[in-house]
């Protein structure tokens, strides 16, 4: 499945649902326009959801970096990115 685009992404945030953009991470759009990026990672044996932040501020780029930071936490710094430690 191909990445969301920013054009694309901006599109979706007008139909509640949640968007595959790929390697773990969604695009949430809630019943109320309220919009997030979403990474799913798995931790610990542990399926966790990471927000990541609002979708209506933030680029799929951003998103994408953001995304790749927290991978790097878990899996690099051996770090729960939901407790921030």
């Amino acid at each position: 499945m191909g990445k969301l685009t920013a054009a694309a992404a901006k599109a979706r945030l007008a139909n509640p649902g949640t968007y595959q953009h790929g390697d773990g991470l969604f695009l949430k759009v809630g019943k109320t326009g309220a919009a997030s990026w979403i990474l799913r990672v798995q931790q610990d044996g542990k399926r966790k959801d990471v927000g990541l932040g609002s979708a209506r501020q933030m680029s799929p780029a951003q998103a994408r970096n953001q995304a790749n930071q927290a991978r790097r936490a878990i899996k690099v710094e051996h770090r729960d990115v939901l407790l921030g430690r």
